[in-house]
């Protein structure tokens, strides 16, 4: 999923297989704030193989871009890709725990999630600007923002998390706007 606020600043959501054709056709990838990835099944983040790659030899020097993952993704990307430091000097990965991080203008809260033993769910708001105002402040609740297509919350889009958010503090795991 994507997230953007008007000034053009996006914050990716997973970036699973065949993501980043369809990110690339959208926005510079380059310019993301960073992606945060909700739990380590490659379906939800082996396209930063191929981002890691564009940043890497596209640029001169070489982009860096934040990502904030459960711990461990640096070495399944390194299994995956069978080159140790595989993200080194491209990717700055940081460990993803509960609680908040500012991306950019956006607030992220995390939360555990049942799925694998560390899932996370992700609500994103606007984080609060100097002046105060924003549509949340880090560290207190926030409406959800609602899709362009519907007055809901956009929903989860892993099916196989339904269940698991059902059990869960949060009805939504990720959404946008």
């Amino acid at each position: 999923m994507l997230r953007r606020v008007p000034r053009g600043v996006a914050l990716c959501l997973d970036i699973g297989q065949g993501a980043f054709a369809g990110l690339a056709g959208r926005l510079e990838p380059a310019d993301l704030a960073a992606v945060v990835i909700s739990h380590l099944h490659p379906d939800h983040f082996v396209d930063l193989v191929a981002l890691r790659h564009y940043l890497r030899y596209e640029f001169d020097p070489p982009r860096r871009l934040r990502v904030i993952a459960p711990a461990g993704l640096a070495g399944r990307l390194d299994g995956v890709t069978g080159e140790a430091g595989f993200a080194a000097g491209t990717l700055g990965i940081e460990d993803r725990g509960e609680g908040h991080v500012q991306v950019g203008p956006f607030d992220t809260e995390s939360r555990r999630v049942v799925h694998t033993a560390n899932s996370f769910a992700t609500r994103v708001t606007r984080a609060a600007a100097p002046d105060g105002q924003g549509s949340s402040t880090p560290g207190t609740a926030a409406a959800p923002p609602t899709s362009r297509h519907s007055s809901t919350p956009a929903t989860c889009c892993c099916p196989r998390w339904r269940s698991a958010l059902a059990r869960s503090p949060w009805p939504t795991c990720t959404w946008t706007e």
